[in-house]
């Protein structure tokens, strides 16, 4: 076998350059390929990219322009509104002011008509502050006192805070307002500082309405709803809320001087405490912890035994008479006497009466009233007793006892 002589050193350097210059070779063809591909894919990309930002410049140019155009177009909008409800109050307060000027201070029920008119028409189509402005005008033109009536009238919203407070008020005594405002829309009113003094807000919708700083004098909010408006810091005394609806009512710091009757009052989480309530009226009202004060047990019939005449022959008071229907005094010797007198009426003869239940409506609403019919009747003769609401239809016959 023959040995192979190994290379020589030359031989060695040779074979690794050139091994070296085929590495070089390949690495510069792979970068050739790579800096090509980038060639290529930067021409892809530009081609795509210049549309691209075209496109984009396009879509927010346009969805700057649609913003500016909406802004332009609620501007436009709001200054045509602004017009139109200036225009409009404009108008109202030159037609009542020339009317007024011209009825001097009588009002004929034509007048009031038209007053009403023009009035509930304007505030329907004014915003709220011209329905302020409004208010202002009508309170300064001595309107608010019953010249004319705002029944159902949209007062909502409206400021009628006086800029003093209401013992500087008291003090000139001609600033004080006697508005009477029956079954009007008050919600989220403002009367604060003002002084009120017999004034009426009966059956009126004022939720949220505030009355802070006020004074109250013998006012009246019968029936109206009252939710979460606020007296913080008023001074009432002869103040009405029965039959009222002050849930949430805030009336923290207010000072409740002589009789406030809360009658059939719902007070349900209002802010009031026991003191402020000393000295108030509080049958079948319900406490701001839910609970209900002293029930009002009486005999809700008038006349209900003909007792309350002087005589037994006296005229029956308090009843419909059908037919024919007297008073007749018990006979000493064979009657069982129950009283002094009873009625006593011919065949086919009725005796009706109408009892109101406004004063128990909270109670009836939460299934905390029960009623009790007690009757003496003779043979032959029978008692109904009927329940109707307040649409006037006949309703379902509360828990009780009928004997």
């Amino acid at each position: 076998m023959r040995a192979q002589r190994p290379p020589s050193l030359r031989q060695s350097k040779v074979t690794s350059a050139i091994l070296e210059a085929t590495k070089f070779k390949n690495e510069c063809d792979h970068r050739c390929v790579r800096q090509t591909a980038l060639k290529n894919w930067a021409k892809i990309v530009s081609a795509l990219l210049v549309p691209l930002i075209l496109g984009v410049f396009t879509v927010v140019q346009t969805l700057q322009q649609q913003k500016i155009s909406s802004l332009q177009r609620k501007q436009d909008q709001y200054q045509a509104d602004n017009t139109q409800n200036e225009d409009i109050f404009a108008k109202y307060i030159d037609d009542v002011s020339r009317f007024i000027l011209k009825q001097n201070t009588f009002l004929s029920q034509t007048d009031k008509v038209y007053l009403r008119t023009q009035t509930l028409t304007a505030l329907r189509k004014l915003d709220t502050k011209r329905r302020s402005q409004l208010f202002l005008f009508l309170l300064e033109s001595q309107l608010l006192s019953g010249a004319f009536s705002l029944c159902n009238a949209n007062l909502n919203n409206i400021d009628a805070s006086s800029e003093w407070n209401a013992m500087s008020e008291m003090d000139k005594m001609n600033e004080s307002n006697d508005f009477y405002l029956p079954n009007v829309n008050l919600r989220n009113a403002s009367f604060a500082r003002r002084l009120l003094r017999y004034s009426t807000f009966d059956g009126s919708q004022m939720d949220n309405s505030n009355f802070t700083s006020c004074i109250l004098w013998n006012t009246t909010f019968v029936g109206s709803s009252m939710k979460q408006a606020v007296f913080q810091h008023a001074i009432m005394d002869g103040v009405d809320f029965s039959n009222a609806k002050l849930v949430e009512a805030d009336f923290t710091d207010a000072l409740l001087v002589g009789s406030i009757n809360f009658v059939n009052t719902d007070l349900l989480n209002a802010k009031i405490t026991s003191n402020q309530l000393t000295n108030s009226v509080l049958l079948n009202a319900r406490l701001p912890n839910g609970s209900f004060t002293l029930l009002a047990v009486e005999n809700i019939l008038a006349n209900s035994d003909g007792e309350d005449s002087h005589e037994c022959n006296d005229e029956i008071y308090g009843w419909e008479i059908e037919g024919n229907v007297r008073l007749q005094a018990y006979n000493e010797s064979t009657d069982v006497k129950h009283g002094q007198c009873y009625f006593s009426g011919l065949e086919g003869s009725q005796m009706k009466q109408k009892v109101d239940l406004i004063n128990f409506t909270l109670l009836i609403d939460n299934h905390e009233l029960a009623y009790n019919l007690s009757v003496y009747l003779a043979s032959g003769v029978r008692a109904v007793l009927t329940f109707i609401d307040k649409d006037m239809a006949v309703t379902a016959v509360p828990s009780g006892k009928l004997r």
